[in-house]
């Protein structure tokens, strides 16, 4: 190729207007023995692209991308695979719990405690009356409190008369006092 050509092509190549087929000529030409002296700035980047085209070819990019899909993929699979193992665990277990809680619920027969009326009355009434007992030695305990409260009935009566009488003291008139102070 004539160094004018190639200069042409460089033009070109530079204005990203250039095909496949004459970056391959650029190509060529630069690694040729004989370049013009005025494209020997050229030759060493033409050199890079050569390596890098040699290291990676479409055939390698091609294998690489459908590496990456289908690892892709397995591990998506990989992933449903385990949320489906995990559920489906969870469901099953839910269903031998409610299951064995009606199995046992239903071997289980009610059994009424007393066969007479008149016996669960009276021991309704028995435990009526010590719940009773129980709840009134509770309220005797609170007796002291009670006598508590209407000795302070008269001190909240004296702080009730001295704040309604603090209330009627202009606020202008304290104001004044702490501006002296």
């Amino acid at each position: 190729m004539k160094a004018n050509i190639a200069k042409t092509l460089l033009q070109k190549f530079f204005e990203a207007e250039t095909s496949l087929e004459e970056e391959k000529m650029l190509r060529e030409y630069f690694n040729q023995g004989e370049v013009d002296p005025e494209l020997l700035p050229y030759r060493e980047f033409f050199a890079d692209t050569e390596s890098q085209f040699k290291t990676k070819g479409e055939d390698q990019i091609e294998e690489k991308v459908m590496d990456h899909i289908l690892e892709n993929e397995s591990k998506n699979r990989g992933r449903y695979r385990q949320l489906w193992l995990t559920v489906s665990g969870i469901a099953a277990s839910l269903v031998i719990a409610v299951s064995s809680m009606l199995y046992y619920q239903s071997q289980q027969g009610y059994q009424d405690t007393f066969t007479n009326p008149d016996e669960a009355y009276a021991y309704a009434e028995q435990t009526l009356a010590f719940v009773s007992q129980k709840y009134n030695q509770g309220l005797a305990s609170l007796e002291p409190l009670k006598k508590v409260n209407q000795s302070v009935q008269p001190l909240e009566n004296g702080l009730q008369t001295l704040n309604k009488g603090l209330n009627q003291i202009p606020s202008n008139l304290i104001k004044g006092n702490d501006s002296q102070e």
